[in-house]
């Protein structure tokens, strides 16, 4: 019933280098935007509960990402699942709404072993061209508008996970790679995507 992202940004604040911050089993919800969000600091563990729901406070937002890394390295997010409002989403336009957002200085990170589903928008978005980062044992469904965007990035890595039921606004892949800015030289290198299960996408 209470918004708990204050208490989940105090976590993160106080954890000590290498540490982790464990989330246990139960129901959270958190009131996000793109400018207020669960953001990972450098060399930390984000390590959630197999039965530990992250859920999105419904909202009328064009964009919000409910984790985001950005100018941080050596970050590992797992466990549990991140849960959208994309059901009772108070908006109707926009479509920018993500699980976890990869941004700018975002270096060394591992994603494994969770559930991202029903986001407004993407259930993980990269963009800022993060680098080295690897996505494994993930199930990413029912997002509305695609399952994994890699706008920018380098040396990238999606392995062993699902991607389905992407379904509400184009272009409605599991993943698309689309280097945002491609006419003025944007990139996205040294994907690889290794033995994943696509299926019932819109797109």
């Amino acid at each position: 019933v209470t918004n708990d992202l204050k208490a989940f940004q105090a976590a993160v604040a106080a954890v000590a280098k290498n540490g982790t911050v464990w989330v246990p089993a139960g129901k959270y919800i958190l009131d996000v935007s793109s400018t207020n969000s669960i953001a990972l600091k450098s060399d930390m563990k984000f390590v959630m509960d197999p039965n530990a729901i992250l859920m999105v406070k419904p909202n009328a937002l064009t964009r919000y990402y409910l984790i985001s890394v950005s100018n941080a390295s050596n970050v590992e997010i797992s466990g549990g699942q991140l849960f959208g409002d994309r059901a009772n989403h108070l908006g109707t336009t926009g479509e920018w709404g993500f699980g976890i957002r990869l941004g700018a200085g975002a270096q060394h990170i591992k994603i494994h072993d969770m559930k991202i589903s029903d986001m407004w928008g993407d259930g993980i978005c990269t963009g800022g061209y993060p680098d080295d980062v690897v996505m494994q044992h993930l199930l990413v469904t029912n997002n509305r508008r695609q399952g994994l965007s890699i706008t920018t990035g380098t040396n990238i890595q999606v392995l062993d996970s699902e991607f389905s039921f992407t379904n509400g606004t184009k272009p409605e892949y599991g993943i698309d790679i689309e280097p945002d800015g491609a006419a003025n030289g944007a990139y996205a290198n040294n994907i690889l995507i290794q033995v994943n299960y696509f299926h019932d996408n819109r797109a």
